[in-house]
C-alpha cells in the first residue's frame, strides 16, 4: 500500500512527517491502512485486529504484534480513545464521537423518544435522559447505560415492522453515521409513551402544533395505520382536528379507521380526567387551555373537550 490521496484527506499527512521517528515503519503502513479503510469514523480495535489478519498485508503478523503497533499510534496520538473502552478514531485526543452514534452502539438500536424529537430541532427541552430503541433482547442491567454523565434508557420492542418503521442514517459532525427515527415516527413512538419527553404529552402537543407545517401529516397517519392501533389513531385524528387539518381526516378516513367506542386516554402517563371527546372517544386529561395557548389563539374544534 502507498501513500495515497485517501490519506492526506484525512489530514494525517502533517503527522506522519513530524512523527516519523516515533514510529516504525509498519506502524506507519498501519496507520495509511485504518486511515483509508475507516476515515474519522471510531473504530474498536479488536475488530480492526480481525480485519487485519485478513488482510494479504498484515496476515503474515501476529495478533499481539499488531495490539503493539495499534498502541504504538495511541503513544503518539494517532489514535486516541473516544470514551468506550476499546474505541478510537484517528487524530486529536480532544475530538469525541458525537453522542447518537454512541447511542446506538450501546443500545444496539436507534436513538428515539425525546432523544430523536432534540436532535430534529423539535423542541428546545435539553435531554435530562437519552433514550434509545432496539429490537434484540438485553439483560434487564443494560437497559440502562450512561453517555456523557447522562442516563441511556433503552427500550426493546420485539416487533420487526414497529422498530423499522420511519428509521433514518443520519451522521453526527464527526461524520459518525447513527439510526434515528424519523420525525413523523417520534411524534407515534411519544404519543404511546409521552413519558418519555422531558415535558411529557404536554411537550408533544406544543412540539406538534408548533411544527405541524414541517411534518408530512399524511405519512405520520399512515404510520399510525400500519401499527394497527386504534387508540393511537384517535389520538393523531385528534392531533389533526386540533391544527385544523381535518381535510386530512376526511381524505384518510381516519375517523371511521379508528371507530372504538371504548374509551381511551388523550395523554398516556396521565389518569382520567373526566372531560370527554365524543368524536374521538377520547378521555381529554390535558389542558385545554395549555394547548389553545400553544395554537397562539387560533381555535378549531376539538380543541376542548366535548361531551
Amino acid at each position: 500500500m502507498v501513500l495515497g490521496q485517501d490519506y492526506a484527506d484525512n489530514n494525517l499527512w502533517e503527522l506522519m512527517v513530524s512523527d516519523k521517528d516515533q514510529l516504525s515503519s509498519t506502524a506507519r503502513k498501519l496507520l495509511v491502512y485504518i486511515a483509508n479503510q475507516y476515515g474519522s469514523e471510531a473504530v474498536k480495535l479488536s475488530r480492526v485486529l480481525d480485519r487485519l489478519r485478513q488482510d494479504d498485508i498484515f496476515a503474515s503478523y501476529s495478533r499481539e504484534y499488531l495490539r503493539k503497533l495499534m498502541y504504538e499510534l495511541v503513544e503518539v496520538n494517532a489514535l486516541s480513545p473516544v470514551g468506550e473502552r476499546g474505541w478510537y478514531r484517528l487524530g486529536d485526543g480532544e475530538m469525541k464521537a458525537g453522542p447518537y452514534h454512541r447511542i446506538c452502539r450501546l443500545s444496539g438500536g436507534a436513538v428515539a423518544y425525546h432523544t430523536a424529537l432534540y436532535f430534529h430541532g423539535l423542541t428546545d427541552h435539553y435531554p435530562k435522559v437519552y433514550y434509545a430503541r432496539t429490537r434484540r433482547t438485553l439483560p434487564g442491567d443494560r437497559t440502562r447505560q450512561v453517555v456523557d454523565g447522562i442516563p441511556l434508557i433503552i427500550s426493546v420492542t420485539s416487533s420487526e415492522v414497529d422498530y423499522e418503521l420511519g428509521l433514518e442514517i443520519r451522521r453526527d459532525q464527526l461524520g459518525d453515521s447513527f439510526e434515528i427515527t424519523s420525525k413523523e415516527k417520534t411524534y407515534i413512538d411519544l404519543l404511546r409513551a409521552p413519558d418519555k419527553s422531558v415535558a411529557g404529552f404536554a411537550e408533544v402537543a406544543s412540539s406538534f402544533v408548533e411544527f405541524r407545517e414541517e411534518l408530512d401529516l399524511r405519512l405520520l397517519s399512515q404510520m399510525a395505520f400500519r401499527l394497527k392501533s386504534k387508540s393511537l389513531l384517535k389520538r393523531v385524528g385528534y392531533l389533526l382536528e386540533l391544527v385544523g387539518r381535518n381535510d386530512l381526516i376526511q381524505a384518510l378516513s381516519i375517523e371511521d379507521r379508528s371507530n372504538q367506542r371504548n374509551w381511551s386516554r388523550l395523554d398516556l402517563s396521565m389518569e382520567p380526567a373526566g372531560i370527554r371527546d365524543q368524536r374521538w372517544h377520547l378521555d381529554v386529561n390535558v389542558d385545554g387551555e395549555f394547548l389553545l395557548d400553544r395554537l397562539g389563539g387560533e381555535r378549531h374544534e376539538g380543541v376542548t373537550g366535548r361531551d
